[in-house]
C-alpha cells in the first residue's frame, strides 16, 4: 500500500508527482538509496519509457485504490 517501511519512506504524500518532482528526489536521494540497495543486496531497478508511466500513474493514486 505504498505506506512505508523501516527500509523507505512512504511513496504517495500531498504533493503530486510528476518529471521534475521524480528527478530532483533521485538526484538528492539516489546515491545513498543506490548504496542501500548494494548494503541490501538489492538490484538497483532498471525502467523504460512505459515503466515511468505507470509508476507515475501509482504514485499519484489514492493508497485505497491499491486495495480492491
Amino acid at each position: 500500500n505504498a505506506e512505508g517501511t523501516s527500509l523507505g519512506p512512504p511513496l504517495r504524500g500531498a504533493r503530486p508527482v510528476n518529471s521534475v518532482a521524480l528527478a530532483t528526489a533521485l538526484w538528492r536521494h539516489g546515491p545513498e538509496m543506490y548504496r542501500r540497495t548494494q548494503t541490501l543486496g538489492i538490484a538497483w531497478p532498471k525502467l523504460n519509457e512505459n515503466d515511468l508511466g505507470d509508476l507515475f500513474t501509482f504514485l499519484n493514486s489514492p493508497a485505497e485504490e491499491s486495495q480492491r
